[in-house]
């Protein structure tokens, strides 16, 4: 047999595997799910399901663990709600866009087997971090190497059999942490311990002013504490002291970012990579200074469009009634695109609508309700009072479409869209 003829067969054959190995995966997956569906029906009988997902807004960052927008909820159901029991999930990620939570949410889908979905998604989009943007956006100007990367990307992201091999390969040759985690966990302390942390350490950089390991921590609890600019000023002088530490460095990066500054925290952040290729954080937040794609102005709206569309066709394909918000924030700019593409998507399909922004621009003293942990008050997040009246407005949207009281939820999948006032 010719060489060239048995490599032919070789790599036919192989081929072969490849698909029979990818469809036995995705019929693992369909008898998980079926699996998966029979046990959350046995396990919630009796209860109405409402999975809550997004990002920092539905996890409920700015206010004490425990009281963001989804639990608060609960409790409102809990008191308001009668003949009826609910179970609410906060499935809320910091940091995710709405593309991510697209793909995440088949799994949380099947996990949670919902029945009323409420999104709130699109802050972060301008993270172009696993983002679907290029599908959607005018991508003439992006060198062809690009085009083929994003594709590829896609691709490998779509295949069971890679995404396998990639978790085999992970467990078993493990990463190593990077050494420079440990002052995450400041990050969980109270303001006011913070408040008190950074005073003891702000006394001991006085007297001992050459000190890194007074400076940085000092640097993060100033930062936790929303004393941006001594944060600022703490972090710089533990980056002095220290150059090559890319935990200070990624904490430089990422006050400049909030102070605007985005190319000195792109070169920060890209520092910090090349010192510690583990740091994940910093790698993350390059997504926000991703200069290889067109301006998001031109493809913002399309890509949540592209997003929501197939958000609610999986809620539907559970027989989920959608609720999709709007930021709390009146100013940002993600409000406006939000609106615009809601008011397209009424046209594909029904979903119960809450504005929220609308509803904290007509709030007087609106800066009782955000955390200020960003320079920018309508930049920042919530704080618990903030998260009340998000879950006040949600409560209102389910009651005016029938949802509260209904025999089943998935009857609200032909109800107008509502806007509590």
């Amino acid at each position: 047999m010719a060489p060239l003829r048995r490599i032919g067969l070789a790599l036919t054959a192989a081929a072969c595997l490849l698909l029979l190995f990818e469809a036995a995966l995705g019929l693992l997956g369909i008898g998980y799910a079926r699996w998966r569906l029979a046990w959350t029906r046995s396990a919630s009988a009796g209860e109405t399901r409402v999975l809550c997902a997004g990002d920092s807004f539905t996890f409920g960052v700015g206010a004490p663990r425990g009281r963001g927008y989804p639990e608060q909820l609960q409790t409102l159901l809990d008191e308001r709600a009668t003949g009826r029991k609910f179970r609410v999930v906060n499935r809320g990620m910091p940091g995710r866009n709405s593309s991510e939570l697209l793909k995440a949410l088949p799994g949380l889908l099947a996990e949670e087997r919902p029945d009323i979905l409420l999104v709130m998604t699109g802050w972060n989009d301008y993270n172009l971090r696993n983002s679907n943007y290029w599908r959607v956006a005018d991508l003439s100007r992006v060198r062809l190497s690009e085009r083929l990367r994003l594709r590829l990307a896609d691709w490998s992201e779509r295949c069971r059999t890679w995404r396998f091999l990639k978790t085999l390969w992970r467990r078993l040759f493990p990463e190593k942490v990077s050494p420079c985690r440990g002052l995450c966990s400041y990050e969980g302390l109270d303001e006011a311990v913070c408040r008190r942390r950074a005073q003891a350490l702000a006394e001991k950089s006085r007297r001992s002013p050459g000190n890194f390991r007074e400076w940085l921590p000092l640097g993060i609890l100033l930062h936790r504490s929303k004393r941006f600019d001594e944060a600022l000023s703490a972090v710089k002088n533990a980056v002095a002291r220290r150059p090559e530490d890319a935990e200070a460095l990624f904490r430089l990066g990422w006050l400049l970012h909030l102070r605007r500054d985005f190319d000195g925290a792109e070169a920060a952040f890209r520092r910090a990579l090349r010192l510690d290729p583990l740091h994940e954080r910093a790698r993350d937040m390059l997504g926000f200074h991703e200069k290889r794609a067109p301006p998001p102005e031109e493809w913002l709206e399309a890509l949540l469009m592209y997003d929501l569309s197939r958000i609610m066709g999986s809620a539907r394909g559970v027989g989920a009634a959608v609720v999709l918000q709007t930021y709390p924030s009146p100013g940002h700019s993600i409000n406006h695109h939000l609106r615009r593409a809601l008011e397209r998507l009424k046209r594909e399909g029904t979903f119960i609508g809450v504005d929220h922004s609308a509803v904290f621009a007509r709030l007087g003293q609106a800066e009782r309700y955000f955390s200020r942990d960003e320079p920018d008050l309508y930049m920042s997040h919530l704080n618990e009072a903030g998260y009340r009246v998000v879950a006040d407005g949600v409560f209102e949207a389910l009651e005016k479409a029938g949802l509260l009281s209904a025999p089943a939820p998935a009857a609200a999948a032909g109800l107008p869209s509502a806007d509590p006032r």
